[in-house]
């Protein structure tokens, strides 16, 4: 079938034309949404490790490290960008890639952007194209891929949305290295379940970044928890729920547990924020669940640590052993001490290309985020230039300023 074949026409044909304006905006808010997770990423103890790593290896290099004040080589400007992006889990996610896409695709672009000395346009059309292909082949593959034979679908899906220099070099391999009976879609789903021909049908004919759209997180944790944080935020505006008077929480979700949040009695920042537990319990004690809800101290509270194992996970009921999402909400269950029960319920947004967030609150976040690597001129003056990314000239202007001091 020669996918890979289609796949190259139709990134070397395709336009910024040739998309809706709702998707051109929505990848403008991806990419500074996935810019500000770089910059708060960057004062993370994994970022300090690649950056000597990077030097080690010669350092220097065409290519900007956000908020590290170095550069280096394209390539491995890309990675630390890329594992800063994702340092926290604050990165966006979308539902035909079950996954992260603009931690793998915005380093990525944004490093041979820099090095080509591109436009904003042709950034934006870089990452557009990126993730047209990545979703995709991602929705071609079997259900068993993200569910159940162990991939995080955000490493090999993105990876072929994030293909850059080496195609330039004439690297070249099979023409059915994706459909081939021992090729990607084969082996990533388990040898059964994928559907190959669909991404014949599909890429350029449908536009995935409307159709299943960027979801912009609120909270820096693992996207499994959010309906039910939504939820509990929701539910903490209209009653008053006092810690002390609750006997137990029934989380109902739309995925068999514990999936990602593996940990349901969590000692540190990084188990809690891949625990339900944890994330529902500071939410009821705090009021709140931003950057500063997930440290060692906050995880470790006595009171926090009291009302954790009072939470469980369950499937909604008569959806056990589906596909993971297919219900598209969650609810949370408090049952007080008194007898009486507070409900909420939290429906994924299943319409639009920018889901979860406005770009203002896009812009708001971005400068949360930016807060410890930029100065404020320098932060506001990203606001607008990633605002009107299609109008600048050479993105060189961008990373100048993101690369920070």
């Amino acid at each position: 079938m020669e996918i890979t074949k289609r796949i190259a026409e139709y990134v070397t044909n395709a336009g910024l034309e040739d998309f809706p304006p709702e998707a051109i905006q929505a990848a403008k808010g991806a990419i500074m949404d996935c810019l500000g997770c770089m910059l708060a990423g960057s004062r993370e103890p994994l970022a300090q490790i690649l950056v000597d790593f990077v030097g080690s290896n010669g350092g220097n290099g065409s290519s900007s490290i956000v908020g590290r004040g170095v550069k280096a080589p394209a390539a491995e400007a890309a990675l630390v960008n890329g594992a800063m992006a994702h340092a926290l889990d604050y990165d966006d996610i979308t539902r035909a890639l079950k996954g992260h896409p603009s931690a793998v695709l915005v380093p990525a672009a944004l490093a041979l952007a820099e090095e080509e000395e591109a436009s904003g346009r042709e950034l934006l059309l870089a990452y557009i194209l990126g993730f047209e292909v990545a979703c995709s082949v991602g929705e071609a593959m079997s259900v068993a891929y993200s569910d159940d034979l162990g991939w995080h679908p955000t490493g090999p899906l993105g990876h072929l949305g994030a293909a850059a220099k080496l195609v330039k070099a004439g690297f070249t391999a099979s023409l059915d290295a994706l459909e081939g009976r021992f090729g990607f879609m084969h082996a990533f789903s388990g040898g059964a379940g994928y559907d190959a021909g669909r991404v014949l049908q599909t890429l350029g004919k449908e536009c995935y970044l409307v159709q299943s759209g960027i979801e912009i997180k609120k909270y820096p944790c693992c996207g499994s928890a959010h309906l039910a944080l939504d939820a509990t935020h929701r539910m903490l505006e209209g009653h008053l729920v006092e810690p002390m008077d609750v006997d137990r929480i029934v989380v109902l979700v739309d995925f068999d547990p514990p999936r990602s949040l593996i940990h349901d009695r969590p000692k540190s920042a990084l188990e809690g924020k891949f625990s339900m537990q944890y994330c529902l319990a500071a939410a009821l004690l705090d009021r709140k669940t931003g950057m500063d809800s997930f440290t060692d101290e906050q995880v470790m509270r006595p009171e926090v640590q009291a009302l954790i194992p009072k939470i469980t996970m369950r499937r909604i009921p008569g959806y056990e052993g589906q596909p993971s999402w297919t219900e598209a909400y969650n609810q949370v269950e408090v049952h007080l001490k008194d007898g009486s029960v507070v409900r909420e319920r939290s429906d994924r947004i299943k319409e639009g290309a920018l889901r979860g967030a406005t770009m203002d609150e896009i812009a708001y976040k971005f400068r949360d985020c930016a807060a410890v690597a930029l100065t404020p001129s320098a932060t506001e003056e990203l606001v607008v230039s990633l605002g009107n990314l299609e109008e600048v000239e050479n993105v060189r202007a961008l990373t100048d300023l993101l690369r920070g001091g």
